[in-house]
């Protein structure tokens, strides 16, 4: 990540997640990135299983290299 890029993360653990609920968190986190003013292209989520059964999310604004 490069100064001034937002992230937002979360690990959940093995049993509390469906893909469809998944589906839901990552779209939540993106939609909350695009209020704080990112524009489509420049928003990134990333789902990786964890080794006990979990994931985790991570969504980033990418920004510019113009933005503030």
């Amino acid at each position: 990540m490069a100064a001034g890029d937002v992230e937002i993360s979360t690990l959940v653990p093995e049993g509390e997640w469906t893909d469809e609920s998944l589906a839901v968190l990552v779209q939540g986190y993106e939609r909350k990135i695009a209020e704080m003013g990112a524009e489509p292209g420049e928003i990134k989520s990333y789902i990786a299983p964890t080794d006990l059964g979990g994931v985790k999310i991570r969504v980033v604004w990418e920004k510019g290299g113009g933005a503030q």
